[in-house]
């Protein structure tokens, strides 16, 4: 299935930048205070064709695809290694026909790359504008290249179109409390574009 290419691509785009830099650990951002500061000063990502938006720190990077988007801290300091992934998924035809089928296709997924834990679903609702729209969350931790990673998974199935959007956080375990408060910022701030 097309939908599941696309799936493994972007788990091994997000396990290579993890692998790749793994190397280059522990620089830190400078003092205190700026770190602070960068972490507030917020901009948009909102490139038409994705449909969303979300803030992200004003001193993280990010690279798009197709349907991908990967924001992560700038190189050379630990933040680089903690990324929050953005992707939209096709419903419906060669895609997705519900969430269930999602989780299912992840966890596969995840059993092929050491799955240390899968997280069951837990279904939420995703409100904005008066309008709810159906939610997943789960979690994983997995071991890759003897470095074992958490990361969480949030999808959210549109109403308006054939795409569901799925946010994750994925951090080696003992940094992902690092930038988990950036991940629940930009979460929060994630809107739909209708």
């Amino acid at each position: 299935m097309k939908i599941k290419k696309v799936l493994f691509m972007l788990l091994s785009l997000t396990m290579f930048v993890f692998v790749a830099c793994s190397s280059n650990l522990t620089q830190d951002l400078g003092e205190e205070g700026e770190t602070e500061t960068a972490r507030e000063e917020m901009r948009v990502f909102d490139e038409s064709g994705f449909g969303f938006t979300v803030s992200y720190p004003n001193n993280w990077i990010y690279e798009t695809d197709a349907f991908l988007v990967v924001f992560s801290g700038p190189e050379n300091t630990d933040e680089y290694f903690t990324t929050v992934n953005i992707q939209n998924l096709i419903k419906g035809g060669e895609g997705y026909s519900n969430l269930e089928e999602i989780y299912k296709d992840y966890r596969e997924q995840f059993l092929t790359v050491n799955a240390i834990r899968i997280g069951e679903i837990e279904y939420e609702v995703f409100e904005q504008d008066n309008t709810e729209y159906p939610m997943m969350v789960f979690d994983v931790e997995y071991e890759r290249e003897n470095e074992n990673f958490k990361q969480i998974i949030i999808v959210i199935e549109r109403a308006d179109d054939q795409i569901y959007h799925q946010f994750s956080y994925t951090a080696p375990v003992d940094l992902y409390e690092l930038s988990e408060d950036i991940a629940d910022q930009m979460f929060e701030s994630f809107k739909i574009m209708l």
